[in-house]
C-alpha cells in the first residue's frame, strides 16, 4: 500500500513539475515552464468584444464609459414621445438618453433613464449583450436599441411602481395589463 502511495505521489509530481523540469536538448539548461495556450474556442454570438472593459470598472470623472456595441447613430427619440405613443416605435432601432434613475442591482440586466423633466422613465435592457455598470445611477446615459412593447400584469406593474418607480401610476388601470416600451439595447455610453 505504501508503495502505491509513493508511485501515485511521483506520478502527480511528474505531471505537476514535468514541464518545468525538462531540459533543453541543445543547451542542457532547464526549460522555461510552458505558457498557457491560447483559447481557441469560438466566441459566442453575443460575446463582448475582447477590448471591452468590465461593467464594474470605475471611470474617471468626465470620461465616457462605453458598454456593449459601439453606438451607430440611430435616430434620437425623446422619452416623452416614446411613452406617449409606444406603438409608433415598435420594432424600430432608436437612440434614447437621460439620467439613470435606477438599475438592476442583482444582475445589472437593465437600467432606467428619465426624461429631462423627470416625469417619463423608460427601461433599457442591457442583458444579454452587456451589463449595466455598477456605478451608473445618476449618470447621463445614451443607449441605442430596438423598441419592444412589454405587457405587464397588474401585479407586475404594482411591483415596478413600488420598487423601481418607473411606471406612472396613472397608466395602471384596475384589471387591465400595462403596456410599456422597453429598449433592447445593443450598446450604451455613461458619463
Amino acid at each position: 500500500m505504501k508503495a502505491l502511495h509513493v508511485v501515485l505521489w511521483l506520478a502527480a509530481m511528474t505531471l505537476w513539475l514535468g514541464p518545468a523540469c525538462k531540459q533543453s536538448a541543445e543547451t542542457g539548461e532547464p526549460a522555461k515552464p510552458d505558457t498557457k495556450p491560447a483559447d481557441t474556442r469560438p466566441a459566442a454570438p453575443d460575446a463582448k468584444p475582447a477590448d471591452a472593459k468590465p461593467a464594474d470598472a470605475k471611470p474617471t470623472a468626465g470620461v465616457v464609459q462605453k458598454v456593449g456595441a459601439t453606438l451607430a447613430g440611430a435616430d434620437a427619440v425623446a422619452l416623452a414621445d416614446l411613452i406617449k405613443d409606444p406603438t409608433a416605435y415598435q420594432g424600430k432601432i432608436i437612440r434614447v438618453s437621460g439620467k439613470v434613475t435606477d438599475f438592476c442591482h442583482h444582475r445589472r440586466a437593465w437600467f432606467a433613464v428619465a426624461s429631462e423633466d423627470g416625469k417619463s422613465v423608460v427601461r433599457v435592457m442591457a442583458a444579454p449583450r452587456f451589463e449595466a455598470p455598477a456605478d451608473c445611477k445618476e449618470k447621463l446615459a445614451v443607449a441605442e436599441g430596438k423598441v419592444n412593447l412589454q405587457t405587464l400584469s397588474e401585479e407586475q406593474a404594482q411591483y415596478y411602481m413600488k420598487e423601481h418607480k418607473f411606471i406612472d401610476p396613472a397608466t395602471v388601470k384596475p384589471g387591465q395589463p400595462v403596456q410599456l416600451p422597453v429598449i433592447e439595447a445593443f450598446g450604451a455610453e455613461f458619463q
